[in-house]
């Protein structure tokens, strides 16, 4: 095996890091604070917005895992890197170009139409328009918008994974000290992104007031490019010139300890789903855009100091009490929504996110870390991706939509609560009772039962339970 590389280098290369998630995180948060009503800006209606919406965990689900076997099988994670960057960004980019159909008579007689209600507060747009034919607008939105998606959700797993080998390099860095700058970079270029579009909408002198976001974004997404370009790949076959197993992926996935895991990523995707829930609820309270919009400011800046602080909790608590405290934390949010009466007392529970988000996806990148052959830690990151963002935020929405029409959204909130509430239970005994539910031990080929050793042999490392020391990670 190859040796690591000087500490004082890996150093160098985290600032790029940090750099890059900025970019990419912000540049990403940008898109999705406009999308939505930019696609209704150029004459989508309501189903149509909400097909393509509902295309995007479908296409992360099917494809997130094969792209990641892929790019282990080959080590070609570097290349995905940069070629999946720069095509997220420029089939993106590519929906700003998309035709609209409003002209200003059609606006100003669906405004003054009584039946149609439905247009935004802000810009008075209507969200849809009868009789216009935009079913050309709709293929080429939701094929650039599936593009795009199915970009992200190869780039995301191999970033992550890389930063969690480079960190593991260096004494008390972690992988959330890094992956903060992106909550950062939302809440520096959120606020930028509103009050420019506000400036555009006034005095619009260019092609679209949405076209200045579209740009924001693109820049951003291409200086990340860029950057990628100097950070060194530590993955498996690219690092070590190993090959891929299938032996491998067979032995993590007999684990009953991952597949618990597994299904806890399932459970806390349909969770998450409900974030539509809570804007519609914000909605029926008269929340103002200032409102909603402070809703992820508080979410960005509640993740930053749990990040911060991630490694030294999961090593002391370990990443299945971690997963525990997140399932926790989600029971409380989703009662405390559902008692929202003030759409503003929502953004002391915003902060909450801290520990749903801020905490989950650390422990997250570093179970699978720990729980990956060499050579396949994509591919087991991919896998729990497309389990939470992918299927589990699909089948959240779909049925989260069906109960909030039929019973309304605080019965909805409560019904996700109790579902924590016993998967929380479930997960416990099963730690409690299950024999070797503390498996994981040091990175770098230690496996849980069976246990392999980089060139396919059998071997018996201890149990570590408590926190990893510096000579036990360079063992190998």
């Amino acid at each position: 095996m190859q040796n690591e590389m000087p500490a004082h280098n890996a150093r160098r290369c985290l600032v790029f890091v940090k750099a890059a998630y900025f970019l990419y995180v912000g540049g990403r948060s940008v898109l999705v604070s406009f999308i939505v009503v930019f696609l209704a800006y150029i004459g989508l209606n309501p189903v149509d917005i909400g097909i393509i919406r509902g295309v995007q965990p479908f296409v992360c689900f099917l494809f997130s895992p094969v792209i990641g076997m892929i790019s282990d099988r080959f080590g070609i994670h570097k290349q995905v890197i940069l070629l999946g960057t720069a095509a997220m960004g420029l089939f993106c980019f590519s929906t700003a170009f998309l035709p609209s159909h409003h002209t200003e008579e059609e606006l100003m007689e669906d405004i003054e139409r009584s039946d149609y209600q439905m247009f935004t507060r802000r810009t008075g747009i209507p969200l849809y328009l009868e009789g216009a034919d935009h079913q050309m607008d709709f293929y080429l939105a939701i094929i650039l918008i599936a593009l795009s998606d199915m970009c992200n959700i190869a780039v995301v797993p191999i970033m992550d994974s890389n930063t969690e080998s480079l960190v593991r390099q260096i004494p008390k860095c972690s992988y959330g000290q890094q992956r903060l700058w992106g909550s950062i970079g939302a809440v520096i270029l959120l606020p930028i992104t509103g009050l420019m579009l506000d400036l555009i909408n006034k005095n619009s002198v260019i092609y679209h007031e949405y076209f200045p976001g579209f740009v924001l974004y693109i820049a951003c997404i291409l200086l990340s490019m860029f950057l990628w370009c100097y950070i060194p790949v530590e993955l498996g076959n690219a690092r070590r010139g190993e090959r891929f197993n299938l032996a491998h992926v067979k032995t993590t996935f007999r684990n009953p300890s991952f597949l618990m895991f597994l299904l806890v990523a399932f459970a806390l995707g349909v969770t998450a789903s409900q974030d539509t829930a809570k804007y519609l609820l914000l909605e029926e309270l008269n929340a103002s855009h200032l409102n909603r919009s402070l809703c992820i400011v508080f979410n960005c800046l509640a993740e930053v100091p749990l990040m911060w602080y991630s490694k030294a909790i999961i090593d002391r608590l370990g990443a299945e009490v971690v997963f525990s405290l997140v399932i926790l934390a989600w029971v409380i949010r989703l009662v405390l929504y559902s008692f929202l009466c003030n759409p503003w007392s929502v953004l002391p529970v915003e902060l909450l996110n801290g520990v749903c988000f801020g905490l989950w996806w650390p422990a997250v990148t570093s179970y699978c870390k720990d729980s990956s052959s060499w050579g396949f830690a994509v591919s087991v990151l991919a896998v729990a991706n497309a389990l939470h963002n992918g299927i589990g935020l699909a089948v959240g929405s779909l049925s989260g939509g069906f109960i909030y029409r039929t019973f309304g959204p605080r019965i909805l909130f409560r019904g996700v609560a109790c579902m924590n509430l016993l998967l929380l239970a479930v997960y416990l005994t099963f730690l409690r009772f299950h024999e070797k539910r503390f498996s994981l031990t040091c990175m770098n080929g230690y496996r849980s039962p069976p246990y392999t050793d980089r060139e396919g042999n059998s071997c018996q490392p201890p149990y570590i339970t408590g926190e990893r020391t510096r000579k036990e990670e360079t063992s190998l």
